[in-house]
């Protein structure tokens, strides 16, 4: 589907003694310096992009870190010294108001095992993970600037769009979890950074938005008609690009299923939920709780708060008869 392709190369190997790994994360020290790491050089190939091409032109450039594992050249451990780094901001007991199944999403005992965060800190590998994390994603910030670089030196800049945006987040330790595949807004939540010819710098949005309004957003930044032959999910974010403070009450939902459990988390402008199909529920007001230490959800006065969110959930649980019967196969159930 595209003109020109440049594949992820190939990840190098730690050097044999250094760091720390345990089950799918870890971290370590390559011997390959800095323009031989893999997104160092899709950075030098999208570079090429932009100076060969003098068309208008559609470039998405992938960049694999911070994924895991951390492998690095020292250098960029050397940035964050480890006697001085601090650790994000936990809170004891965090799990002390969830329901059983969702502390069970925290662990994700089947593919960590049971007792993975105590072990790390017990090894002292949860302050070196969280610095792992943070180098690597310095790492890739330095080839993302290459790259802004050659795109504002290049024709391009005058009238081109950027779209800076991850995948999800990522949990360093916060509920004892570590990685994505989680509801919480930590492991969630993804960069999402526009720039452009007309678009004001420098300005914060904090509404609910979802990585599926991209493309109808592209496609009025372009000032594009959307294809007749399919509806398009999302909706354009140009309303708020004009106006930050504009009125935007549509709530995003993700969905997953992580350790037999599936669940919806729904996101609005203040308050964020997660509720599982066999019906537990938490919610947090990320204004006055950024990091969601108190779940909300077993409070009477957000009652209709969980109501409203509710409605945008992709399961529902039906409704006895008047007899009390309901069907098996109606019911929402578990796979596994």
């Amino acid at each position: 589907e595209y003109q020109h392709y440049f594949g992820r190369p190939k990840e190098p190997k730690a050097i044999s003694g250094t760091g720390y790994s345990q089950g799918p994360l870890g971290w370590g020290i390559t011997s390959a310096p800095k323009e031989k790491m893999p997104d160092a050089k899709v950075a030098s190939w999208g570079i090429e992009q932009i100076n060969g091409h003098k068309a208008p032109l559609f470039l998405g450039l992938g960049f694999y870190k911070p994924h895991v594992k951390w492998i690095l050249p020292k250098s960029c451990f050397d940035r964050y010294p480890l006697e001085t780094f601090q650790l994000p901001e936990l809170q004891q007991n965090d799990m002390s108001d969830l329901p059983e199944r969702l502390k069970l999403l925290a662990h994700n005992e089947a593919k960590f095992g049971t007792g993975y965060h105590q072990r790390l800190v017990k090894e002292g590998q949860d302050k070196a993970w969280a610095r792992a994390y943070l180098a690597a994603v310095t790492f890739v910030d330095e080839q993302l600037g290459r790259v802004l670089d050659a795109w504002d030196a290049s024709p391009h800049a005058g009238n081109g769009c950027i779209v800076l945006w991850s995948d999800h987040g990522f949990m360093l330790g916060e509920k004892e979890g570590w990685g994505k595949f989680k509801p919480w807004f930590d492991a969630s939540h993804s960069n999402m950074i526009m720039a452009g010819p007309g678009l004001a710098q420098g300005i914060v949005c904090d509404k609910a938005v979802s990585l599926q309004d991209l493309y109808p957003t592209l496609l009025d930044l372009a000032n594009l008609s959307a294809p007749k032959s399919h509806s398009i999910d999302g909706n354009s974010l140009l309303p708020l690009l004009e106006n930050p403070d504009a009125v935007w009450e549509k709530p995003v939902t993700m969905s997953h299923e992580e350790d037999g459990i599936r669940y919806d988390t729904v996101l609005g402008n203040t308050f964020r939920m997660t509720k599982l199909i066999t019906g537990e529920t938490e919610l947090y007001n990320l204004n006055n709780d950024p990091h969601e230490w108190t779940n909300l959800a077993n409070n009477p006065e957000h009652t209709g708060i969980i109501a409203d969110l509710s409605k945008h959930l992709t399961f529902s649980h039906p409704v006895p008869k008047d007899d009390g019967w309901m069907e098996a196969e109606d019911i929402p159930h578990q796979t596994s």
